[in-house]
């Protein structure tokens, strides 16, 4: 396993959920790792925020663009026929 997945491979575990054998050791593992995280106090990763806002603010300008030059649609519409 450690050859096909790299460093992405944390171990094994010998669990039984029915006989709740190593249960607990097993989530201590996942939630230690998990907190090792990048991004894991973030409620939102930073670059996911940010990226959401370029998308507004280029979403936004269209709109105000499209607004501010709707007047001059009709003409547009007959210089391409």
């Amino acid at each position: 396993m450690k050859e096909k997945y790299g460093d992405r491979f944390m171990g094994y575990f010998n669990v039984s959920a029915k006989a709740n054998v190593n249960m607990t050791e097993l989530l201590d593992s996942i939630l230690s790792t998990a907190k090792s995280l990048p991004n894991m106090n973030e409620t939102v990763p930073r670059s996911y925020h940010n990226l959401r806002n370029k998308i507004k603010v280029s979403a936004a300008e269209r709109y105000l663009l499209t607004r501010r030059f709707a007047p001059l649609a009709p003409i547009a519409r007959s210089i391409r026929a």
